[in-house]
């Protein structure tokens, strides 16, 4: 666990180094602070899971048409039928395709971090997590929807996920 936190560190730190070079020349490099809500259709027996969550997010446009965007964040998700407390983190970049000048398509792709909490304690997994969406951008802010999922292998093959609701408002 601390190789991979180590790792993303090492990787979110270059990022954000070159994205400073990037605002001194010029480029469109947008940093950003979102809020999000969160709705599961099902989670095995946890039941049906929503929560609240709270991400970063830095894009950075390397033409109209297409940028890249590395993100990271936690939410806590809520079980309706006492299946306990879970936070996730997911830490994904990935490529985004801009349809038109306020309309993008685009997948996130890294870690996702799983750790439980209240009747779920003691329950921590990590895995391969992928965030597929579609956007809407405007000068200040980004509304972003998808699918949040992670691929957990320690306890068996179990993939899981929930929609995602994000509003990004750029700094």
């Amino acid at each position: 666990m601390k190789k991979y936190l180590l790792s993303i560190a090492i990787i979110l730190s270059a990022f954000f180094v070159n994205a400073q070079d990037s605002l001194k020349t010029g480029k469109n490099f947008e940093f950003g602070i979102g809020l999000g809500a969160v709705g599961e259709m099902n989670n095995g027996g946890a039941g049906k899971v929503f929560g609240v969550g709270l991400s970063l997010q830095g894009e950075n446009h390397f033409s109209k048409q297409f940028s890249g965007f590395i993100s990271g964040g936690y939410n806590l998700l809520f079980s309706t039928e006492g299946g306990g407390t879970l936070g996730f983190i997911p830490i994904q970049a990935g490529p985004r395709v801009y349809v038109n000048k306020n309309i993008f398509l685009g997948v996130g792709l890294g870690l996702g971090i799983i750790i439980g909490q209240g009747e779920a304690s003691g329950f921590s997994a990590s895995g391969f997590s992928y965030f597929p969406q579609i956007g809407i951008n405007s000068q200040k802010t980004q509304v972003i929807f998808g699918y949040n999922s992670v691929s957990l292998t320690k306890y068996g093959s179990v993939t899981d996920g929930f929609l995602d609701l994000k509003i990004a408002f750029k700094l």
